[in-house]
């Protein structure tokens, strides 16, 4: 029933305020835990940023399997930072045991640049997750592939330390000549907020209600004050 009392409406706005406040921050939805700390791991950079290394560039990616559709908020990678610079994180279309290029569904590129922390032996290292946020992508149930590009516009060289607690089933890198299976076993986090019917249709109903309810209440109100 809905009452236009001032306290109950109060509260409810505290409690939509609430519960607002924890949508926006999204939950943990991916999670392979905390890679141990150490400065190596796969490589990743862009064209010509390394000079005489092995390979034109090398990137990364990692298959995630959602159970049902949610909106994607923030990815987070574990990484050892040597040359701060963008990085572009992008959501592929499930290609098996590689990311499918054919089907880029998000891409969103970011500057990293992560901070100093000590890792023994009085030196200093750069670890720790990094990734965009803010992110607002709609994913529905299904196997999609998280990959982190460093574009050739950009210096950065990272590592991505391994293993994970918890690793993804598939794995995958790019040496330049195209997606293959590898890359370890290195951290992810992906946070986001589950999309549901249950939790959208049911408000304009419960709107309508509410309306039909202060309606009837003014109603009887009326009679209420009539002499007979």
């Amino acid at each position: 029933m809905c009452i236009p009392h001032g306290s109950r409406v109060s509260m409810l706005l505290a409690v939509a305020m609430l519960l607002g406040g924890v949508a926006a921050q999204g939950e943990l939805i991916i999670d392979t835990g905390d890679p141990p700390a150490r400065v190596s791991g796969w490589s990743l950079y862009g064209v010509d940023v390394v000079g005489e290394a092995p390979h034109e560039f090398v990137w990364l990616a990692a298959e995630i399997d959602l159970a049902q559709a949610y909106t994607v908020t923030a990815i987070e990678a574990w990484l050892w930072e040597i040359t701060p610079g963008d990085i572009s994180v992008a959501i592929y279309g499930d290609g098996g045991d590689v990311p499918d290029t054919g089907v880029e569904l998000f891409r969103n590129t970011f500057y990293a640049d992560i901070p100093y922390v000590p890792l023994g032996f009085n030196n200093q290292y750069t670890l720790g997750w990094e990734g965009p946020q803010g992110l607002s992508w709609n994913l529905g149930p299904g196997s999609y592939w998280v990959a982190l590009e460093v574009l050739s516009s950009s210096v950065a060289e990272f590592a991505a330390t391994d293993p994970a607690a918890n690793p993804l089933s598939h794995y995958a890198l790019d040496y330049g000549e195209g997606w293959q299976p590898g890359g370890g076993n290195w951290g992810l986090r992906v946070y986001g907020t589950a999309e549901s019917q249950g939790d959208v249709v049911p408000e304009p109903a419960t709107v309508t209600l509410c309306g039909l309810g202060l309606i009837a209440l003014a109603g009887r109100s009326i009679r209420n004050r009539r002499p007979f």
